[in-house]
């Protein structure tokens, strides 16, 4: 698994992340360096979020670790120190805090945009294709749609003449044959 598989509320989750450091970034390009006004009330949250995360992938048995999960872990780090940071008597910012947090908001915004063109290649989403499965046809009948439309695009193609349609409509109807063998 090369990457986290992003449900809806951990994008929102990126999102968040991103626009709070290019707030940090901002603030800490400024003439007087300091963090965003309720900076903790902000960063916990998002820190506590990305543990859930970290927690929840060390939890599952097959051990991903991947870009996506350091990044968590790097934004989860940087929240907890500026927050304790944030809470000292002289609060200090790191040095490199303007390129560690667009560091992490690019890579947020790279996370969000993939997660969102996964979702738009599943057009009904995972939850709702697992809540239509009552509605779903039997498989014989969805082999049976897929042959009729094959025939439709072949009959149509400009190539019709490949071999390859006969091939693919051969390959269905075997699909089909054996189905029905199953399901005897």
């Amino acid at each position: 698994m090369n990457n986290l598989n992003w449900q809806s509320q951990e994008v929102e989750w990126v999102e968040q992340v991103r626009q709070l450091m290019l707030e940090l970034a901002r603030a800490s390009l400024g003439d007087l360096p300091k963090l965003p006004e309720n900076f903790s009330q902000k960063a916990l949250p998002l820190a506590t979020k990305a543990q859930a995360i970290r927690d929840a992938v060390n939890s599952d048995e097959s051990s991903v670790s991947s870009p996506e999960l350091e990044w968590v872990e790097q934004v989860r780090q940087l929240l907890f120190e500026l927050a304790r940071s944030s809470l000292a008597d002289r609060p200090k910012l790191p040095e490199n805090l303007s390129t560690r947090a667009i560091q992490l908001a690019d890579k947020a915004q790279n996370i969000k945009e993939r997660a969102e063109t996964l979702t738009d290649e599943i057009p009904n989403g995972e939850t709702e294709i697992a809540e239509m499965t009552d509605q779903v046809p039997p498989p014989g009948k969805l082999l049976d749609l897929l042959q009729k439309s094959l025939k439709i695009e072949w009959s149509s193609s400009s190539k019709s003449d490949a071999r390859e349609w006969q091939q693919l409509l051969n390959l269905v109807d075997i699909a089909r044959s054996i189905y029905q063998q199953i399901d005897k």
